[in-house]
C-alpha cells in the first residue's frame, strides 16, 4: 500500500472537485499524494458523494494513487453498498465502529484497506491513546490519530504530537497522523517521522471546505519530501 522511494505515506482528505483531484494525479511521483479521502458524511462541509463513481477509483489507482472513502457510524449495509457499487481503494472509519463492524468489512471486501480513526483529547494519557490503538490495531490496516472535537474531524487543531513518541515501535507502522496538520509543519514531522507510518493533511491546505490549495500543498509536499531526503 506504499509506493515509490518515500517513506510516509501521505493523504489528502476532503477532496470534492476533479480539477484539484486531477492537479493532485499530475504531481511527479516523489511528491503525488497515496491516497485521497472522500467523505460521506452528510454533516461534514466537505460532503461529497457527486463525485463517486467506479471510473474515479479506477483512474486513481492507474495513477498509483489509493482512493478511501470517508465514513461515520454509516449503517453497514449503506457502506456494503458504497464500497460494491464503486470500488474504492478503502475505507476510513471516522465514528465510533466496533471491532465486529470492522472485522465484517474486511470479510466482506478483503482487498479493501482499512484506516480506523481514534480521537485524541488533551486530557488522554499515552496509556489511554495505546490501549485505544491497541484495540483497533488487530483489525485495521492503520490507526489514524486525530484531535478530539465536536465534529469528526476537520478540526484543523493539533494534539500533543510528543506522546506518539512514548507509543511502542509496534504502534508505528500503523499509525496515521492528523488533526490540524499545516504548511509550516514538515519538519516537525521529520522529528517524529519514526513513530508514524503516514500523515492526513485536510483543513489548513483550502481556500474554503473542500476547495483545496493546490499551490500549498504542492509546497508542503516538497518540503517534506526534502525533509525526508535527508533521512532516508
Amino acid at each position: 500500500m506504499q509506493k515509490h522511494d518515500r517513506s510516509l505515506l501521505v493523504k489528502v482528505c476532503g477532496m470534492r472537485e476533479q480539477t484539484e483531484i486531477d492537479a493532485l494525479l499530475n504531481l511527479p511521483l516523489p511528491i503525488r499524494p497515496d491516497w485521497l479521502g472522500f467523505i460521506q458524511y452528510e454533516r461534514s462541509p466537505r460532503y461529497a458523494p457527486a463525485i463517486l463513481s467506479p471510473t474515479l477509483f479506477q483512474t486513481l489507482r492507474e495513477h498509483d494513487v489509493q482512493g478511501i472513502l470517508v465514513t461515520v457510524n454509516m449503517p453497514l449495509e449503506t457502506l456494503s453498498v458504497l464500497m460494491a457499487k464503486h470500488c474504492p481503494s478503502g475505507v476510513q472509519l471516522h465514528g465510533q465502529e466496533s471491532v465486529e463492524y470492522i472485522s465484517t468489512i474486511r470479510t466482506a471486501f478483503p482487498d479493501a484497506m482499512i484506516i480506523k480513526a481514534i480521537s485524541i483529547d488533551v486530557n488522554d494519557t499515552v496509556d489511554i491513546v495505546a490501549q485505544r490503538i491497541d484495540k483497533y490495531a488487530p483489525y485495521s490496516h492503520y490507526v489514524l490519530c486525530d484531535t478530539a472535537g465536536k465534529a469528526h474531524g476537520g478540526t484543523g487543531v493539533q494534539f500533543d504530537w510528543d506522546m506518539l513518541q512514548s507509543l511502542s515501535t509496534m504502534h508505528s507502522s500503523k499509525l496515521i497522523l492528523a488533526g490540524g496538520i499545516g504548511p509550516d509543519d514538515s519538519k516537525r514531522i521529520q522529528a517524529i517521522q519514526p513513530h508514524i507510518a503516514g500523515i492526513d493533511i485536510n483543513s489548513r491546505f483550502e481556500h474554503a471546505p473542500a476547495r483545496k490549495d493546490i499551490s500549498r500543498i504542492t509546497q508542503f509536499l516538497q518540503h517534506l519530501h526534502f525533509h525526508q531526503a535527508d533521512i532516508v
